[in-house]
């Protein structure tokens, strides 16, 4: 999501993943899958694809699927039809969680002086910087 925001915003950074906004100007259903996690408690992960809205909430180990199309607010996530697609999105979901277990998450740093003020400015008032 940060790089959706932040491209609204107007402002380039390097986040992992890509802008929705192609996705919200074309006006049709693509096929790249989107994960977001929610921060909220319990947490949840969501995964769109095409027509199709699946979430995962992790402590009470349950799905849900969704069909923006048809009906965006009811889950059929437990009906007959839709059980290979439910499968589909949890093996797709555990997929993600492997690769992003994998990543290298060493620690960056960056020299402050390379900063533009503005930023710099932003980031200190933030708390971010002392």
């Amino acid at each position: 999501l940060f790089p959706t925001i932040t491209e609204l915003f107007g402002d380039v950074h390097f986040f992992d993943g890509r802008s929705l906004m192609e996705s919200v100007k074309i006006r049709q259903f693509d096929d790249v899958f989107a994960f977001t996690t929610s921060f909220g408690k319990p947490p949840a992960i969501s995964l769109r694809w095409r027509e199709w809205h699946y979430v995962y909430h992790m402590y009470q180990n349950r799905q849900e699927l969704f069909h923006l199309l048809r009906d965006p607010l009811t889950d059929v996530s437990g009906k007959k039809d839709h059980i290979h697609l439910t499968t589909f999105f949890r093996a797709k979901l555990l997929n993600w969680l492997r690769e992003f277990d994998q990543l290298d998450r060493k620690s960056r740093s960056i020299d402050l002086r390379t900063l533009p003020k503005r930023e710099y400015d932003n980031l200190k008032s933030l708390g971010y910087i002392n």
